[in-house]
């Protein structure tokens, strides 16, 4: 089946320079994002999410960040299921 999701927070984007004249730079940042998983088989699942960051930027302005990501999630578990345990 295909499972859709949403994700939103808050957190610190960072950027280390290895310049002097940029220096260190960190951020409050906002995100929010979209995507989905799509089970090829009982033990794999593809996943694919679209983010939007906004981060204060350079002075007044906002900087807005596009991210694009796809994964392969592999499930290692006993395809069966947790196991049960019965009480008597």
């Amino acid at each position: 089946p295909v499972r859709p999701f949403v994700a939103a927070g808050i957190g610190f984007e960072g950027l280390v320079a290895a310049t002097r004249e940029v220096g260190p730079d960190w951020d409050l940042g906002l995100h929010a994002a979209a995507g989905v998983h799509v089970d090829l088989s009982q033990a794999a699942s593809l996943r694919a999410e679209l983010r939007h960051v906004t981060t204060d930027g350079i002075g007044r302005d906002l900087a807005h960040k596009w991210e694009l990501t796809v994964g392969v999630a592999l499930r290692f578990a006993d395809a069966a299921g947790p196991a049960v345990i019965e009480r008597r």
